[in-house]
């Protein structure tokens, strides 16, 4: 496990984030999150509407580039049941902005991934702004059931920033191949950045 942060780092080193903060490189997914607008986005989902998304697992390469076809794909929208689809065109394109980006300046994501055994602790997600921390999300993975590496949180503002999506993740440091597997997803109404 002590090769996981490198391998995962080296896995986001190719991902093209798109922010308005300036990136500085790649941050590991098993380290706390210290520098909001630098943490590659591993999860693919794109946002259908101000109200619905659709989310796929995928694998991707040591560079950081997608690998073979993307699913299972779910679609998740505002009555949050997620629905598993049969067929889909790719015509949308993924978000590309990192996991830690927010639609204001005035506020900033942080994330923390699970840590596991021997001591484990939970993933955690929150929303710092001028008026306090607020936790957006926390999530226990059954590592005995998901079978991965490292587990995070990423949330993803809807493009009318009123809605935020929240993925788990589930990331298999493979040889050569990275899996990235949604475990689950909901969407909440986006705190406010005051």
């Amino acid at each position: 496990m002590s090769g996981a942060p490198l391998v995962l780092a080296a896995a986001l080193a190719g991902c093209a984030p798109q922010v308005t903060a300036p990136a500085a490189g790649p941050i590991a997914a098993t380290q706390k999150n210290s520098n909001p607008g630098r943490r590659a986005r591993l999860g693919w989902i794109t946002w259908q509407d101000d109200s619905s998304v659709i989310y796929c697992n995928r694998r991707v390469d040591d560079a950081g580039g997608s690998v073979g076809v993307l699913g299972p794909c779910w679609q998740l929208g505002a009555d949050g049941n997620a629905k598993k689809l049969v067929s889909w065109l790719n015509s949308e394109q993924p978000d590309k902005s990192n996991s830690d980006a927010t639609p204001q300046a005035a506020c900033a994501i942080e994330q923390e991934d699970a840590q596991l055994p021997p001591s484990p602790k939970p993933a955690r997600a929150w929303l710092t702004a001028k008026s306090g921390r607020t936790q957006l999300d926390e999530w226990t993975p059954d590592h005995a059931k998901l079978q991965a590496d490292a587990y995070s949180i990423e949330p993803c503002f809807s493009p009318d920033g009123k809605l935020i999506a929240l993925l788990h993740l589930a990331v298999g440091l493979g040889e050569g191949v990275r899996t990235i597997e949604i475990a689950g997803a909901s969407l909440r109404p986006a705190p406010d950045c005051k």
